[in-house]
């Protein structure tokens, strides 16, 4: 019999002296939404931030999307960002980076609308703020089929009168 593990991603936290993170309360995607991510690093030094996308029912991804340079800008889509089955028509994101010094940066969410479900395009700006933890992304970790043989009735032979020998 083969049967395979999904361990699902995990958000975990442990001290550190340097990181920081920007809460984005809520996000929408599907039913004429889309939203999208800008992360503005406004540090001196390259930032390695990962996101994070929690749905509505608590459970949530994360990605790392790599270094973004001194005053550079990333930019993305969360629906090309994260895979359509990590996302909900709600939910919320954090950015973090966990790099040696406290290097600022600010998300961006921009949200529209098509134009089939009426238009419309806003945005809202988060600043980072320090944090005391680490955040860890681990990703989806499947774990391929395990043969498990048992070995035939036959093989195993325990009179009905057995007991265990315990000093």
């Amino acid at each position: 019999m083969a049967a395979a593990l999904l361990i699902p991603a995990a958000l975990v936290s442990a001290h550190a002296f340097a990181s920081r993170f920007a809460e984005i309360p809520y996000a929408v995607t599907g039913t004429g939404w889309w939203s999208g991510l800008a992360i503005t690093n406004l540090s001196d030094a390259p930032i390695n931030p990962i996101v994070y996308y929690r749905k509505d029912d608590g459970s949530q991804s994360c990605k790392s999307i790599g270094a973004i340079g001194p005053g550079a800008v990333y930019a993305n889509r969360v629906d090309l960002i994260f895979p359509a089955s990590a996302l909900t028509p709600r939910g919320s994101l954090r950015v973090a980076h966990n790099d040696d010094d406290d290097q600022a940066f600010s998300a961006t969410l921009f949200v529209g609308r098509s134009v089939e479900s009426g238009g419309g395009f806003g945005f809202q700006n988060y600043a980072s703020r320090k944090s005391t933890a680490t955040w860890l992304c681990f990703p989806d970790i499947i774990i391929p089929p395990i043969e498990i043989i048992f070995p035939p009735p036959w093989d195993i032979i325990i009179p009905p009168d057995f007991t265990f020998p315990f000093p």
